[in-house]
């Protein structure tokens, strides 16, 4: 049996409710509905239950004798299926934001879309190039969020890193005040506190307040999380250090290539580089960052696996099939089950099954690095398979949750754009999207030492956006 959960929300100008009756229409079966009172006007929730997959939904509206119906399609089972309806307006929307920009809402604010159809003049007003998420000393942790829609905003910290750590304290954000044309000082869209405590191992989420709801979600600059990636972590610099490990660029990443030509590069996925037996690795180390890594390993033949059969092949890079943190399931055993890895969750934070203790935030960091380390010793360059294009989720999301409507390019009925096949395309010329695009990939390179990116369904991205990329990279290393 199917369950689909939807809330309607029914405007009219006149406020006049009582004239009219309600009702929902499922393959022939009608059935009357009653409201309750909210900020829109006349709010429906009520649950459609199906022995079969449904699509669409009929709701109808009786006015003075005359009915009008409004056909509703389904969220992505098993989500919500929320929309609003306005009294003479034709259309169906998917969100909040153009609904109240339209006509034919009362308390009508006709730029509550501008950050989705007129970006450059939102962009212009609200961006910000300065320094985001969190950043720690040895007395002082502080938490930084662009969200420039909301009303209020708090950081809570969990007790530890765990999925299920209880909340150890809240603290309130403040708004930046200083209004700039240059965007670094711009800081009236961003939320900031300084803390005089060192919070190393614990978790942390945002509250955000907006005019009608309200969310919970991570930091979009996520570096490290909980097991499950939906708690942000907060580590100190010894937290993500391993021997050995260092950053080169220049003449000094011997290893990286004048001519990208000559490049020999095997793609390689984490997870199954070692997870078979007959991979040679220890058994609690396959699949993971360090079992990519491991020399000495033979398959029952005798033949080198692993590092070493990669070493024999000659390549100078492989190419990593996506390790940043990503949605995960889970079979009846509590594991992680196989995935390409291209369902992004967490961009800027390596993949917590790929670690030799999950439950570490800080591990999966050091084992990435320890194998990056490796293949650096060996003159083999790491190229990273980036997927800035879509997200696995809108609902959870950090981009949708923080800046609703803002990361992703929409529809005029506030559904997502689909350029990907995935449900959902970001929006990389919006300044924002783009600033993050840049950030993420110069961490990746200033902290874990990658070399290359390979960018899954570039074509998603601006032409602009990708120069800029182009350039930031050029200004630490050309190669």
């Amino acid at each position: 049996m199917y369950s689909y959960p939807v809330v309607i929300h029914f405007h009219r100008k006149n406020g006049d409710y009582a004239a009219c009756s309600f009702s929902r229409k499922q393959a022939d079966v009608k059935e009357n509905l009653y409201y309750e009172n909210d900020y829109f006007g006349a709010k429906f929730s009520f649950t459609v239950t199906s022995a079969e997959r449904l699509d669409t939904l009929t709701f109808s509206v009786e006015i003075d004798g005359k009915t009008k119906d409004y056909l509703l399609r389904f969220n992505y089972y098993p989500l919500l299926t929320e929309v609003w309806i306005l009294d003479g307006d034709e259309t169906v929307y998917y969100s909040e934001n153009p609904a109240i920009a339209s006509p034919y809402y009362k308390d009508r604010n006709p730029f509550a879309f501008d950050k989705a159809f007129h970006s450059e003049s939102f962009d212009h007003h609200w961006g910000y190039q300065g320094e985001l998420g969190y950043s720690i000393s040895d007395c002082q942790t502080s938490f930084k969020l662009w969200a420039p829609t909301a009303t209020a905003v708090q950081v809570v910290v969990y007790e530890n890193t765990s999925n299920d750590a209880p909340i150890w304290k809240t603290f309130n954000l403040k708004r930046g005040n200083s209004y700039s044309y240059s965007h670094k000082y711009n800081t009236i869209g961003v939320w900031s506190v300084d803390l005089d405590e060192n919070l190393a191992g614990k978790a942390y989420q945002y509250r955000i307040e907006f005019p009608h709801h309200q969310t919970l979600t991570r930091d979009p600059y996520t570096i490290a999380t909980s097991p499950d990636g939906k708690h942000s972590v907060i580590l100190s610099q010894q937290d993500r250090q391993v021997e050995g490990f260092k950053v080169k660029h220049g003449v000094d990443a011997h290893w990286r290539l004048e001519n990208p030509c000559k490049a020999v590069i095997c793609e390689m996925h984490i997870r199954d580089f070692t997870k078979s037996p007959t991979s040679g690795v220890p058994e609690n180390l396959r699949g993971t960052f360090l079992g990519a890594a491991q020399t000495g390993t033979v398959n029952q033949y005798g033949q080198a696996t692993a590092f070493d059969y990669i070493k024999e092949l000659g390549c100078n890079y492989v190419q990593l099939q996506p390790i940043f943190d990503r949605h995960k399931e889970y079979d009846e055993d509590g594991n992680v089950t196989y995935n390409w890895g291209y369902d992004p969750q967490n961009y800027n934070a390596p993949e917590p099954s790929f670690s030799s203790n999950p439950d570490d935030p800080g591990q999966v960091i050091r084992d990435l690095k320890t194998m990056i380390q490796a293949y650096h010793d060996a003159g083999i360059g790491v190229i990273m398979d980036v997927v800035y294009n879509h997200t696995f989720s809108t609902v959870d999301a950090p981009f949708q949750t923080t800046v609703p409507d803002y990361y992703y390019r929409m529809n005029p009925d506030g559904t997502f754009q689909n350029g990907t096949g995935v449900g959902n395309e970001t929006a990389s010329e919006h300044e924002m999207y783009r600033k993050y695009m840049i950030d993420s990939l110069l961490y990746w390179v200033k902290e874990y030492n990658i070399d290359g990116f390979r960018f899954d369904l570039m074509g998603i991205h601006d032409v602009k956006t990708m120069q800029a990329i182009r350039w930031a990279l050029d200004e630490v290393d050309p190669r």
